[in-house]
């Protein structure tokens, strides 16, 4: 752990007390972010067999298509460590259309998840490529998120959490195969 990293505090929250638009609105004040990544989790079906849960890639296309810089499958990005499998990971371009876009489709953090009424894929971070850590990253699925940042985000329901530095992997875009 670096100096720099001791000087980031890393405030956890549960989704369904933070507001997204409030969240959104805070990363792009502190970190004037300017990519969005977020994640589809393989469903396992009879005898482990995995499958992609019906309707997440299209809506991710038909949603976000135009801003979807790149598309890859990680075993590992912010909050996230899968075994013996991978999920897929989609990094956008992010702007205000796209926070907008995103508010539009879903404004409720928790309903961001691979098997909600309108499938929809999770784990939201945002973040300013080549920054060494996100500003938000999130676990949907457990409901759990987290601020990066050296002062405490003016928001509700916020703790240190110095254990998830440990879930941010060091490759492009917070991610590894």
């Amino acid at each position: 752990m670096t100096s720099e990293d001791k000087a980031i505090h890393y405030w956890h929250f549960k989704t369904r007390d933070v507001s997204l638009e409030n969240s959104l609105e805070w990363a792009v004040a502190t970190a004037d972010p300017n990519r969005l990544l977020f994640t589809m989790r393989l469903a396992e079906g009879r005898g482990k067999k995995r499958f992609a849960p019906p309707g997440v890639e299209d809506n991710v296309q038909r949603l976000f298509g135009k801003y979807v810089l790149e598309s890859f499958w990680a075993s590992k990005w912010p909050g996230t460590r899968l075994f013996e499998h991978k999920g897929r990971v989609w990094v956008l371009k992010f702007n205000e259309e796209v926070k907008t876009l995103v508010l539009k489709t879903q404004p409720n953090f928790a309903m961001w998840y691979n098997n909600a009424s309108l499938p929809l894929p999770e784990d939201i971070c945002v973040f300013r490529e080549g920054s060494p850590r996100p500003a938000i990253l999130t676990v949907t699925h457990e409901g759990d998120g987290w601020f990066c940042n050296s002062d405490k985000p003016r928001l509700p329901k916020l703790r240190e959490d110095r254990q998830v530095v440990e879930f941010i992997p060091s490759g492009k875009y917070f991610c590894e195969s």
